[in-house]
């Protein structure tokens, strides 16, 4: 979960891969201002949930899981924002 209590009256629930473009393009394109209108003011409850599509992004998230639980997140911020090199999939 990130931000946001329960006092949230609206919970959005995003299921994401690590070797998703579109998942790239949400976190590297939307969620710094929907996190900062949103869930910084409690008006929304944001949950990451993990959906490998395929075994690179199964190891990513393993990865990220492995690291201390305070990494977990800047891990993700890392593979979005370095998506085209580690993925060598260029959107």
């Amino acid at each position: 979960v990130l931000g946001a209590g329960p006092d949230a009256k609206v919970t959005l629930v995003e299921y994401a891969s690590a070797t998703c473009s579109h998942c790239r393009d949400f976190h590297t394109e939307t969620w710094k201002q929907l996190k900062a209108e949103y869930v910084d003011t409690n008006k929304i409850r944001f949950i990451f949930r993990e959906f490998p599509t395929n075994d690179v992004a199964l190891a990513a998230f393993m990865i990220a899981r492995a690291a201390p639980k305070e990494s977990y997140f800047p891990l993700i911020d890392v593979y979005f924002n370095t998506f085209n090199t580690w993925t060598q999939n260029p959107a």
